[in-house]
């Protein structure tokens, strides 16, 4: 009894020391110090060395794949200039993030960071591990930082016309000849260097100075409030690992970020900063233009560049194992030494200027001259009655159109901004098909209300008018069964805060009214369905800054609906195209129109 009373003992330790172990790791915060006006990690500084192994712990206890994400706030101490703090914090919180990338790859994805100036906190950075057991909100902003383009800007700007920044020639033949090819848009690209295995911008570096001298120039001309946005985006060699270049390609578009707004602080809304990591398509064009290579060569290292099937490293690996060239002798050192060079570090600084204004060409006076008409004797003109001519079957032929499909919209859905589409297709005499899907997916005042859902059902329907092959079908009453799920978030403040997933399955009717007697242009769609509905359900409360969502455990369960489910009114438009059926029906059913 006594060795049975122990062993339970021993378990319910040990559960409660996993349990323990669970929360910690879920709520593991720790604080990374900087020194003052630095911005790389030591871990001989402070408590540094104890909070790397903190943070560690808590990952591996947790699991990369358990963790939902990890989050940094970079505090900073402030001083007199705003845009040093924010630049000096950012630059510790790009630090940090790396920091455990590099360690736990993984989570190279799940890393965010803050940065904030605080005289409370001082010079930290401090870690958070959150478990999956809290939602994060659907996306994170950089505080005091501006945000990245949208996928809209992003190919508005693809289509650019742009021009690598000449150094040798004049700003205005420059800006000229992009004009010239382009009046409407035009945009101007300057190359920065950076050192080897450095992110810290020297301009007096290779050719930084004369490049940031043009720049000044192009700038002063073309005026810097025209200036539409700036765009950074930095690159590294293809050499050493992975996430070590994707780590240098970040901190230098950071740092050339902040150089740009330190001369240009006007700029600050408009800039934006991108790491790409290797550089493969400049290593391409280097050795698509190389004259110093054989075509063999050149053969060989454009297939293992453009090789998409493989990965970095193999790629890294295979380039080693290139045979020597008779004209360079070891391919892979003299790529090293005469390439990699231009590709280190290198940062482009797009600069998208806004669209250049035509003035109008001012009116001209136009004189009239009168002109003498010859007078013309008038002659009497017979008209002779003629028969009206009937219209041709040929004619009718031709203006015949039948009803391929149908495009809807739920007008009720989208009043209450429930953005939806529908398309149904007429089959046979009798019966369609329809499929819907509702969409609406907004949130605004920093995540503090949202409306997001995703709903797809499908509805065959049995028509009781038999139609023809003409314009009005999917016309008068219907019937039919109808299927659908979804999944939704609905958020509105912290009162009503529930994500769901549901099915529903049921039977519709309704009837359907042309909206043009003579040009039959849409239709009018008024349904009811009624069945059966079983959703999911998750009830959340949403964190103090609205940053993330945490689950309520005690309220979530599964809720089972019989009755009505959907209500609609909706805009249908036919979509009419002329066909040999249509031209027969028309044809054959003429005198009855």
């Amino acid at each position: 009894m006594t060795k049975i009373f122990l062993l339970l003992s021993l378990a319910i330790l040990a559960g409660a020391e996993s349990h323990i172990a669970q929360a910690s790791a879920q709520n593991a915060e720790s604080r990374i110090q900087y020194r003052k006006n630095q911005y790389s990690f030591d871990a001989g500084f402070g408590e540094n060395a104890t909070a790397s192994r903190s943070i560690t712990r808590a990952i591996q206890s947790a699991g990369e794949d358990n963790i939902d994400f990890v989050r940094i706030v970079t505090y900073v101490t402030p001083t007199s200039s705003e845009e040093n703090d924010l630049a000096l914090a950012e630059k510790r919180a790009v630090d940090t993030k790396w920091l455990i990338a590099e360690k736990f790859p993984k989570l190279q994805g799940r890393v965010i960071y803050e940065t904030r100036r605080s005289s409370r906190e001082g010079d930290v950075s401090i870690v958070t591990v959150r478990l999956k057991n809290e939602m994060e909100r659907k996306t994170f902003t950089l505080a005091n930082t501006p945000s990245t383009p949208s996928r809209h800007q992003a190919s508005r700007r693809r289509t650019v016309k742009s021009l690598p920044l000449d150094i040798t020639s004049t700003t205005g033949d420059m800006f000229k000849d992009v004009r010239t090819d382009n009046p409407d848009v035009y945009a101007l690209e300057a190359h920065l260097d950076y050192k080897v295995n450095d992110y810290t911008f020297d301009p007096d570096y290779m050719s930084n100075r004369y490049v940031l001298r043009a720049l000044d120039r192009a700038i002063d001309e073309v005026g810097i409030d025209n200036i539409d946005s700036v765009l950074v985006v930095s690159y590294a060699s293809p050499e050493g690992t992975v996430e070590h270049n994707l780590f240098l390609a970040e901190k230098r578009a950071i740092d050339s970020k902040w150089f740009i707004l330190k001369q240009y602080p006007e700029l600050r809304n408009r800039i934006s900063h991108e790491g790409r990591g290797e550089s493969w398509d400049g290593l391409r064009q280097l050795v698509e233009q190389d004259r110093n290579i054989t075509n063999s060569t050149r053969y060989q290292l454009l297939d293992i560049i453009e090789n998409n099937y493989v990965d970095a490293n193999t790629k890294k690996a295979l380039l080693k194992k290139i045979p020597n060239d008779p004209m360079v002798g070891n391919v892979y050192q003299y790529v090293l030494k005469n390439h990699y060079p231009s590709l280190r570090g290198s940062t482009m600084l797009s600069f998208y200027l806004k669209p250049q204004q035509v003035e109008e060409p001012e009116p001209q006076e136009v004189v009239i001259v009168p002109v003498e008409t010859p007078v013309v004797k008038e002659e009497q003109v017979v008209v002779e009655q003629v028969a009206p001519i009937e219209e041709p079957v040929e004619e009718v032929k031709k203006k015949a159109k039948e009803t391929i499909f149908a495009l809807k919209t739920n007008l009720l859905y989208d009043v209450v901004t429930m953005v939806n589409a529908e398309i149904e297709v007429p089959i046979g005499k009798r019966f369609s098909i329809m499929v819907e899907d509702v969409f609406p997916w907004w949130e605004f005042q920093k995540n503090k209300y949202a409306l997001q859902n995703w709903e797809i059902g499908v509805e065959p329907r049995f028509w009781f008018k038999k139609w023809g092959n003409d314009d009005r079908k999917l016309l008068g009453f219907f019937v039919g069964p109808y299927g659908m799920s979804g999944k939704g978030d609905i958020q509105w403040d912290k009162d009503l805060c529930y994500q769901a997933t549901y099915l529903s399955a049921g039977l519709s009717g309704g009837f359907v009214i042309p909206l043009g007697k003579k040009k039959h242009w849409g239709n009018m769609e008024f349904s009811l369905s009624a069945g059966w509905l079983r959703a999911n359900y998750q009830h959340y409360q949403p964190a103090a800054d609205y940053s993330c969502l945490i689950r309520d455990p005690y309220n979530a369960g599964q809720v089972t609906y019989f009755g009505p489910t959907k209500l609609k009114v909706s805009l249908v438009i036919p979509i009419n195209f002329a066909t040999k059926r249509a031209a027969r029906y028309a044809e054959t059913h003429s005198e009855d129109k």
